[in-house]
């Protein structure tokens, strides 16, 4: 009898034949335009799958000149170095189209070479093994952005789907410290509450939610609050609003729009941080029911399978559509240095400070 998990490595999201795009008026269409070739666009949240397809033909395509590429969301680091492995070999197999980046050099010669620079960073810390010092062996695979925890409760603290929240671990703030003088970027999506608000009072360098929306708006624990949105503005940090249905809408049984999308960065704008927001997507293009599996989501907080490919916001169904939102941010009267903000500056900014 076949093993029922090979025959979920065959059951793929599809991939629409046309990608919907918004209209807008004819002036704004230009405005649009003129704003997304002229300025850097970044993804702060790519866990789309690579092949040809992907690569010739929707991110090349679509204008995004940056991604951080999430890996290793679970397991040590024998476990994940062979994700690493494979993610390090797609990035040489489409060597004409990508490039791996460590810096906001490497970031620039990229785009001026025509490439997307593709910035590797990790889902959790514990590929660290519990050890400090692997920071080092992860410093110089070229990794520049570290998620503290995954969901739930880890050695350097507590997830956002931890019951009781303990906050920031003594080794965590020990972790916080290392990455902050090495030039590692702390990502505090997934992070709990006291985790994240920890962390916010002891770095001393800006830190990000590479891919985290507005609870005040979506009620679900892998948002946050205005107060952590407040203290992160405060201190120079980032924001990346994602696609993802139960981050953007709290029924998990309805096709959410593009405008939820946008009223996250609305939202972040009205708390004055219009200069610390950005788009972290989430979206995982071309990903496998047992890659979703795996993940092992709690279907208190997650959509099922069925649910997040049923409901896929039509106009942000792949990165090819990314010039959408662009559109939204002209149509809803951001100034073209805003855009240009949102768009890939504000994580730039926060990227060289931190990283250089």
């Amino acid at each position: 009898m076949r093993n029922p998990l090979e025959s979920a490595d065959e059951v793929r999201e599809p991939v629409p034949s046309v990608f919907e795009m918004i209209p807008v008026s004819p002036g704004l269409e230009d405005r649009a335009q003129r704003l997304h070739q002229s300025n850097p666009v970044v993804d702060t949240c790519n866990t789309a799958e690579w092949d040809d397809d992907y690569v010739m033909n929707r991110l090349k395509p679509s204008g995004v000149d940056v991604i951080v590429k999430t890996l290793a969301a679970h397991g040590d680091y024998s476990q994940s170095a062979p994700q690493l492995s494979h993610w390090f070999s797609k990035v040489h197999l489409y060597s004409d189209q990508l490039a791996r980046v460590t810096s906001v050099d490497e970031i620039n010669q990229a785009m001026n070479n025509g490439k997307v620079a593709v910035i590797y960073g990790l889902q959790n810390s514990s590929i660290l093994n519990h050890e400090l010092d692997m920071l080092e062996v992860i410093y110089e695979l070229g990794i520049r952005v570290m998620q503290l925890t995954y969901n739930k409760r880890g050695l350097a603290g507590d997830g956002c789907l931890e019951g009781r929240d303990g906050g920031l671990s003594d080794w965590g703030a020990k972790l916080v410290e290392r990455m902050n003088t090495m030039g590692i970027l702390v990502d505090l999506s997934h992070a709990s509450a006291q985790t994240a608000r920890d962390v916010l009072s002891i770095s001393t360098k800006p830190v990000i939610f590479s891919h985290s929306n507005c609870r005040a708006l979506v009620d679900n624990p892998r948002n946050i609050d205005d107060q952590l949105i407040a203290e992160l503005i405060q201190r120079n940090g980032y924001i990346g609003v994602a696609a993802f249905g139960s981050m953007i809408s709290e029924d998990r049984d309805r096709t959410p729009s593009l405008r939820e999308v946008i009223v996250h960065v609305d939202h972040v704008a009205d708390l004055k941080g219009v200069a610390n927001v950005g788009f972290g997507l989430d979206r995982g293009e071309g990903r496998t029911l047992r890659q979703y599996l795996n993940s092992d989501f709690p279907p208190d907080s997650y959509p099922t399978w069925e649910q997040r490919n049923r409901h896929l916001i039509p106009e942000l169904r792949s990165v090819y559509q990314f010039i959408n939102l662009t559109r939204s941010l002209v149509e809803r009267g951001y100034s073209d240095d805003q855009v240009a903000g949102i768009l890939g500056g504000n994580f730039l900014r926060v990227f060289e400070e931190v990283v250089g």
